[in-house]
């Protein structure tokens, strides 16, 4: 399975809602 790309989130979900999801996959790595 390879891990879904950020372009391909684009496609799926409105701009904010990739902006908080963005924010939140950060937030697990620090």
């Amino acid at each position: 399975n390879k891990p879904i790309g950020v372009s391909d989130y684009q496609l799926l979900l409105p701009k904010d809602e990739l902006q908080t999801l963005v924010l939140n996959e950060l937030n697990k790595e620090i």
